[in-house]
């Protein structure tokens, strides 16, 4: 039962984060006169992701990048903390049995 709440919690993450990811996509690409529209609705995906609960580390990774998106520098210690995080994961992902 647990794995199964595991992986629905997975399943709704990467649902909702490939949503935003497409959204941030088309915004991208958007015409001037569709931006507004995208911007809400990336806005309302973005509340929506944040407020899943993050089922890896790389969610946590994943939510503090959106989060911080337009606040970071190459010398920002938000950046240095995600690029721990990432190498942590990285790390952990290379261990046998992992």
């Amino acid at each position: 039962m647990a794995v199964e709440a595991l992986s629905a919690s997975h399943d709704a993450w990467n649902t909702q984060y490939a949503h935003y990811l497409s959204l941030t996509q088309q915004l991208e690409q958007a015409p001037p006169h569709e931006r507004d529209a995208l911007e809400r609705a990336r806005a309302d995906a973005q509340d929506d992701l944040m407020a899943l609960p993050a089922p890896s580390l790389t969610a946590v990774l994943h939510k503090l990048e959106i989060r911080w998106e337009d606040q970071l520098s190459a010398e920002d210690e938000r950046r240095l903390i995600l690029d721990d995080l990432a190498d942590l994961i990285q790390a952990q992902t290379a261990l046998p049995g992992a």
